[in-house]
């Protein structure tokens, strides 16, 4: 009598075939514990295994079975109807997809970022100004009347001027607009990320450097086509 697996849609046999594909048929453990876990690994409606059930070598990770219970191999694990098939090319393009679209998002992140600080040095700016202009209208001549003990019938005046000193709001303003330029007027390149996880995931959303490096590898050849 031919053994087979057990294992639904597998059909292999310990036949010429099988020897030369090297695999091995296990009969069903006597021991309960494993027993049962072979049972529900295999999980089929209605079965009992008999003392002449195999499982194969190929639905196990070394190709051979276990007796310790914390072992990978104490029950099968390999079941082909489970795999899910994956399509190399649209793996790829839901890559490309995500890839493009992080990034997207950490571009719009940083302007909206770039935008909020400059309108709120704009407001503070335009909020001391006026505030300056106003302290500056209220500022009035002094004017001295100086009485001699001889009326010479000349008044002497003095006038005291306002004086403003430069407004450093102004000045942290002026600095902000000229690195915006700057940073405007510069190209992304991958040296902003280049070893630095924070950098990486603040403009990519990728987790560490490493990972962007190993999908860029990944995509390059099929962006070259």
């Amino acid at each position: 009598m031919v053994r087979s697996c057990c294992v639904f849609k597998c059909s292999n046999r310990d036949d010429t075939k099988g020897k030369q594909k090297g695999l091995h048929f296990f009969r069903f453990p006597k021991d309960s514990r494993k027993r049962r876990a072979w049972m529900r690994a295999i999980n089929r409606d209605d079965f009992v295994p008999n003392e002449h059930t195999c499982v194969c070598s190929e639905h196990f990770v070394t190709g051979w079975h276990s007796d310790e219970p914390e072992d990978v191999d104490y029950a099968p694990t390999i079941f082909s109807y489970k795999m899910k098939t994956i399509n190399p090319e649209r793996e790829w393009r839901l890559a490309r997809r995500n890839l493009q679209k992080e990034f997207h998002v950490s571009v719009q992140r940083e302007q909206e970022q770039e935008k909020k600080s400059l309108d709120f040095s704009l407001f503070v700016h335009s909020y001391c100004k006026d505030k300056e202009e106003e302290e500056c209208l209220h500022v009035e001549d002094v004017v001295e009347n100086t009485d001699d003990d001889v009326d010479t019938g000349v008044t002497l005046k003095r006038d005291t001027g306002c004086q403003c000193d430069p407004d450093p709001l102004l000045l942290e303003n002026q600095r902000l607009k000229l690195e915006i330029r700057r940073l405007r007027d510069t190209r992304w390149s991958v040296d902003k990320i280049k070893d630095d996880d924070a950098m990486t995931k603040f403009y990519t959303g990728l987790p560490s450097f490493a990972v962007f490096l190993w999908l860029f590898n990944y995509l390059a050849p099929n962006l070259e086509e």
